[in-house]
């Protein structure tokens, strides 16, 4: 049987993408999950690949907390940079909610986290945990980008480290064929349609092409019709489109809608709609760049 991994992008909130992902995976994709061997991602991507390893029953709670934690931000005077906010601190809360006690013993050897080394900027992937302790601090280092999320950098096993995004945003495993994911249009293997059409720039960030797309962080109503979308687009019936097959097995070259328009999420009606300003549209591209991390 084909080894498969799947590998979660670097993508702040969009995150909430990623869980719509899992969750088409697990209803739809029982073939490939019976061949996945493990999975890896930076930031966002890692603390999805983290749940979908060790608390796959945890994918619904962790919707939850990100709408919760998204509008927290948005809240917040400044955002996540408001003097006083402590965002790792709340990512960890949320962290400790989700991973199981025997957490880093499902983790090592099937789960790999993307990192940055503070000083010398060198990327490393770290997939072997000692205790959860550990795990849950290479989940913090791997989202920790500067001023964004504090001033002082994350330490694992005695370095300090940030960002797995800023080298590697899509880590590709040792063995076997790795599928990609990202909420970001662009060649990865699950990804959205670009449907902008009145700016269509591609961004290079360490090793993933994107289009540029949506502001940070979405309100409550985009992100779950992201999810929404994602999780019903993501298979044969929903899509209506060609499969990809990767090594003998089908999945699903994703033509997602961007979430803009209008759609149902949860059964409500939503109608998000497009903001054509200038500088909503300069807006947009900045947090794109944060929305990556």
């Amino acid at each position: 049987m084909t080894v498969v991994n799947l590998s979660f992008a670097a993508c702040g909130f969009l995150g909430i993408y990623h869980l719509g992902a899992v969750g088409a995976f697990f209803r739809h994709g029982h073939k490939l999950l019976g061949s996945l061997k493990s999975c890896g991602g930076s930031s966002a991507g890692a603390l999805v690949a983290a749940v979908m390893i060790t608390a796959p029953d945890k994918v619904e709670h962790c919707k939850r907390f990100t709408y919760n934690f998204a509008e927290n931000v948005r809240q917040q005077r400044f955002g996540a940079v408001t003097p006083g906010y402590n965002l790792l601190s709340r990512l960890r809360e949320g962290i400790e909610e989700m991973l199981p006690v025997d957490a880093h013993i499902l983790a090592s050897g099937r789960l790999h986290v993307s990192m940055t080394h503070f000083r010398s900027g060198k990327n490393q992937i770290e997939s072997q945990f000692n205790t959860r302790e550990e795990l849950i601090q290479a989940l913090l280092a791997s989202s920790f980008v500067p001023v964004y999320a504090g001033l002082k950098p994350v330490e694992f096993r005695g370095q300090k480290w940030m960002d797995g995004g800023f080298t590697d945003s899509l880590p590709i495993m040792p063995s076997g064929r790795t599928i990609t994911v990202s909420p970001f249009s662009g060649p990865q293997d699950v990804s959205p349609l670009h449907t902008g059409y009145a700016f269509k720039t591609q961004l290079k960030l360490a090793n993933m092409n994107i289009m540029i797309s949506e502001r940070f962080p979405g309100s409550p109503p985009v992100m779950r019709f992201t999810a929404c979308s994602q999780e019903s687009v993501l298979t044969h019936e929903a899509s209506g489109r060609i499969g990809l097959r990767v090594h003998g097995m089908k999945c699903w070259r994703v033509k997602t809608l961007h979430p803009t328009g209008t759609g149902s999420a949860f059964g409500t009606q939503i109608t998000v709609k497009r903001n054509k300003c200038p500088k909503q549209l300069f807006k947009d591209i900045f947090f794109s760049v944060y929305l990556f991390f």
